[in-house]
C-alpha cells in the first residue's frame, strides 16, 4: 500500500497531501524512466480499489473511491469540477435495462423464424429428397433447423465440414454443393406493390376525390355554355358593330348636349354666360368645374364675389387658350391672383408665359427695379423665369411673373456673387467680406456659412468669394486671400460642409489667379472655370476644367500662350459654357470674333473662329472697353459696350443647319438692340432663364427684362 500512495499522491511544502489518479500520457517524463515504469505496472495489485492504471472506462466503484479520498484530501473542490457520478451509474443502469430489453427481443425474433421454417418442412411434400444428393454432408435442412431450435450444436462443425476457426474452404464446388444442400443465405425478399395499386390508394384521399368531381362539374358547365356561346357568336359580332355605331352617334349627341347646354354665373353682379364644356376646361381641380355639377334646371345663378372685369378675361382664355388684348389693363400679379382663386393657374401662367427667345425678334418688355437701392450689384434666374437681384446687402425676389415676392436683408454690405441652391436657398458671396453665406427666403434668416481656413497656413484668412455655380448636390466656390492665393471649395448642399479641395494656387501670375467664372457641366460632370484680367499690354487668363470627383485637371488653355494658335496675340476677353450643346465660347479682345471649341474634342487648339461674313451689318465704331458674353437657349448674347449682338445658329430650307466652311456657317451675327438702347449705358452682365433675357448695366437703376413677340416671324440674316 505504501508502494500505491507512492505512485498516487506528492507531498506538498505546506504539508497537504495532493492526490492525482495515475495513468494517461505525460510528454514530460523522460524516456529514460520507462523502465521504472514497466516494472511498476508488473507490480500493480488488481485488488486494490485506488490502483487506477488507466482513466478510460474505470469502474464506477473505483471513482467513488477516489472521489471521496478527493473531498476528504481537499473539501474545496467539493462543488467545483466534480463529475457526477450519480447521474453516471443511472446512465449505466439505463444501458443495461435496454440492453436485457434487446435479448429478450432478439430470442423472440429468433424463435419466431425457427417456428416459420419448421412449419415450412412439416408442409412440404413426402416425396422431398434429401438436400444431400451425393451424400456429402450428414445433415439436412430439417435436422439444422431442430438442433438450432434445442441448441444441440456440439459435432455441428464436422458434420457440415467446416473448421471453428477458418470456417469453410470457400471453393466454387463446395459453395454449390451448400447451395443445393442448404440454399442460400440471404433473406427472402417482399414483393413489390404495382403501380395500379399505388393508384387504388391515392384516389382513396377525400380531397382528391372532391377535386375530381368538381372538375367534371366545371366540365359539364363549361360545355352547355360554350355550346350556347358559339350558337350567338355570329349574331353577337353584328349586335357589337351597330352598338358602336350608336355609342359614336350618342358620344357626338352627348358632346353636342355640354356644348349647347349653358350655365349662369354671377360674379361681382355681372351676369355670365357660358357653355358647360368651356367651364370644365379648367380642369377637374378647378372651382369653376365644381360650379358646373349644380343642376340644370336652377333658376338661380351662382354668385362668386370677385371682380367680373378680370373674371372676362379669364373666360376669354378658356374659350379661346390665349390672353386677350383686355388684359393689359391689369397687371400680371392681379391676372395670377384671380387665376390662383378659380383654379386655372396652369392655364393662366402656359398663356402668359413668353415664347421660346429668339434673339433676333427680341424687345425690353419690363425693367425691374427695387424699392431701395435701385443700383444691381449681380443677379441669379431659375428656369422658370424667376430672378433674385442684389443690390446693397439685400436681395429682392421676384417670381415667375416678374411680381416681387419679397426681400430679404443680409448682413454683408455689398453682394457680388449670388446662386440659387434651392427653391428658396440662396448661396451669396463679397468681395469686401469672407466666407460663402447662406439665407432661406421662405424664412428669411441666415442659415449657414463656409470659410476656407488652413491650420497648417495662418496666411489663410478672410478669404473672400468671387464666383458661385451648383450642381444637384454641391455648391463650388472659389475663394481667395489678402495675398492672393486661392482655391475653388465643393460644398455640399443637405450639410453645408466643405467635401473637397481644387485647385489651389499661389495667385502671383495670371495664370495662376482666381476663377472670376465658375459653370458646372451637368452632362459630363466637370467644372469649368475662367480668369481674365486686363491691363496695358491687353487681356490675359486660362480656361481650366476640373473633374470634381477625382480632383484633377482635365484640361487647360492660357493666352497669350506660346503662339501654337492661328489667333495669337487676339487674347479672349470673356468666356462662357454651353451645358446643354457641350461647347465653350470665348469673345476675342481685338477682333470681336467669337471662337468655339467642342468639349468632347479639346485639344492644343481647338478652336473653331466665327467670323462675321455679312456686309449688311452696321458698326458704330469707337472704342470698346467692356466686353461680355453669355450663352443660353444655343444662342450666344454678347455685350460690347452698351450695344448687344447675338450670335445664333442659322437653318437651311431643308432643316438642317447650313455650313459654308465647316463649322464656320453655323452661326449667323445680329444686332439685338436698337441705337437707343446701347446708349443707356455699358452692359454689366446678361443671364438668361424662363424664355427672358436679363440685362443689368453699369449706373442704371433696375434689370432690363427682354422677350420675343408672339406674332413677328423674324429670320436671321445670312
Amino acid at each position: 500500500m505504501a508502494r500505491s500512495t507512492s505512485r498516487g499522491s506528492n507531498s506538498s511544502p505546506n504539508g497537504l497531501l495532493t492526490v492525482t489518479i495515475a495513468g494517461g500520457r505525460h510528454d514530460h517524463v523522460d524516456p529514460a524512466s520507462n523502465n521504472e515504469e514497466e516494472e511498476d505496472d508488473e507490480l500493480v495489485d488488481p485488488d486494490d480499489p485506488f490502483d487506477v492504471i488507466h482513466t478510460k472506462n474505470v469502474p464506477l466503484q473505483t471513482l467513488k473511491r477516489w472521489r471521496q479520498a478527493a473531498l476528504v484530501l481537499n473539501a474545496s473542490r467539493r462543488f467545483r469540477y466534480t463529475l457526477d457520478l450519480k447521474k453516471e451509474e443511472e446512465k449505466e443502469q439505463k444501458k443495461s435495462m435496454i440492453r436485457a430489453h434487446a435479448q429478450v427481443i432478439r430470442a423472440a425474433l429468433l424463435f419466431r423464424l425457427a417456428g416459420e421454417r419448421e412449419l415450412v418442412t412439416n408442409t412440404a411434400a413426402p416425396s422431398l429428397a434429401a438436400p444431400t444428393p451425393d451424400g456429402d454432408y450428414a445433415v439436412g435442412l430439417e435436422q439444422l433447423v431442430s438442433m438450432f431450435k434445442d441448441q444441440n450444436v456440439r459435432g455441428l462443425a464436422d458434420i457440415l465440414k467446416s473448421n471453428p476457426e477458418k470456417g469453410i474452404s470457400g471453393s466454387d464446388i463446395d459453395l454449390s454443393k451448400r447451395k443445393i444442400a442448404f440454399g442460400t443465405n440471404t433473406y427472402p425478399r417482399k414483393k413489390g406493390r404495382s403501380f395500379w395499386r399505388f393508384l387504388w390508394e391515392s384516389w382513396q384521399d377525400l380531397t382528391l376525390i372532391i377535386l375530381i368531381i368538381a372538375a367534371v362539374v366545371s366540365l359539364a358547365l363549361g360545355i352547355k355554355t360554350e355550346g350556347e356561346a358559339s350558337a350567338d357568336r355570329h349574331s353577337h359580332h353584328q349586335s357589337t358593330m351597330e352598338a358602336e355605331g350608336s355609342s359614336q352617334a350618342s358620344a357626338a349627341a352627348s358632346e353636342s348636349q355640354a356644348t349647347s347646354e349653358r350655365i349662369k354665373l354671377n360674379v361681382g353682379g355681372k351676369l355670365f354666360e357660358t357653355t358647360l364644356s368651356t367651364i370644365r376646361s379648367a380642369g377637374p381641380d378647378s372651382l369653376l368645374f365644381v360650379l358646373s355639377n349644380r343642376p340644370a334646371n336652377d333658376p338661380n345663378p351662382v354668385f362668386i364675389d370677385r371682380d367680373p372685369e378680370i373674371f372676362s378675361v379669364l373666360l376669354s382664355l378658356l374659350r379661346t387658350n390665349q390672353i386677350p388684348s383686355a388684359a393689359r389693363r391689369f397687371s400680371t400679379q392681379e391676372l395670377a391672383d384671380e387665376a390662383a382663386f378659380y383654379g386655372i393657374d396652369s392655364h393662366f401662367r402656359s398663356a402668359a408665359a413668353p415664347p421660346p427667345f429668339s434673339g433676333i425678334d427680341a424687345s425690353i418688355v419690363k425693367s425691374i427695379s427695387p424699392a431701395s437701392e435701385g443700383l444691381p450689384s449681380t443677379f441669379a434666374v431659375a428656369d422658370n423665369g424667376a430672378v433674385w437681384i442684389a443690390h446693397g446687402g439685400q436681395i429682392s425676389s421676384y417670381d415667375w411673373s416678374l411680381a416681387h415676392t419679397g426681400t430679404l436683408r443680409t448682413h454683408l454690405d455689398e453682394i457680388d456673387s449670388i446662386c440659387r441652391v434651392w427653391t428658396e436657398i440662396a448661396a451669396v458671396g463679397s468681395e469686401s467680406d469672407a466666407g460663402l453665406h447662406f439665407y432661406d427666403f421662405s424664412s428669411s434668416r441666415h442659415v449657414g456659412s463656409v470659410h476656407w481656413t488652413d491650420p497648417s497656413d495662418p496666411r489663410i484668412f478672410k478669404a473672400r468669394v468671387n464666383a458661385i455655380t451648383a450642381s444637384e448636390t454641391s455648391v463650388f466656390a472659389s475663394f481667395d486671400c489678402p495675398h492672393r492665393e486661392n482655391i475653388v471649395l465643393e460644398i455640399d448642399k443637405e450639410r453645408i460642409q466643405i467635401v473637397s479641395q481644387l485647385g489651389r494656387q499661389s495667385g502671383n501670375q495670371a495664370k495662376h489667379m482666381v476663377p472670376s467664372k465658375l459653370t458646372f457641366v451637368p452632362a459630363t460632370g466637370v467644372l469649368v472655370g475662367t480668369a481674365i484680367t486686363s491691363g496695358a499690354f491687353g487681356y490675359s487668363g486660362y480656361i481650366r476644367i476640373w473633374d470634381p470627383r477625382s480632383g484633377d485637371v482635365v484640361w487647360e488653355t492660357n493666352e497669350p500662350g506660346a503662339g501654337r494658335s492661328s489667333r495669337f496675340g487676339d487674347s479672349f476677353a470673356d468666356v462662357d459654357v454651353d451645358a446643354e450643346g457641350l461647347s465653350i465660347f470665348k469673345l476675342c479682345s481685338k477682333s470681336g470674333d467669337l471662337g468655339m471649341a467642342d468639349m468632347r474634342r479639346l485639344g492644343d487648339d481647338p478652336w473653331v473662329y466665327l467670323e462675321e461674313k455679312n456686309p449688311s451689318m452696321v458698326n458704330y465704331g469707337g472704342e470698346v472697353n467692356n466686353l461680355l458674353m453669355h450663352c443660353c437657349w444655343g444662342q450666344v448674347f454678347v455685350g460690347k459696350g452698351g450695344s448687344l449682338e447675338v450670335w445664333s445658329r442659322v437653318q437651311a430650307h431643308g432643316g438642317s443647319i447650313e455650313g459654308e466652311s465647316g463649322r464656320e456657317g453655323l452661326f449667323r451675327r445680329n444686332f439685338v438692340d436698337k441705337r437707343g438702347d446701347s446708349e443707356r449705358g455699358d452692359i454689366k452682365k446678361i443671364e438668361g432663364g424662363g424664355d427672358r433675357l436679363f440685362v443689368s448695366r453699369e449706373g442704371v437703376e433696375g434689370i432690363e427684362v427682354w422677350e420675343s413677340s408672339h406674332t413677328s416671324g423674324a429670320v436671321p440674316v445670312s
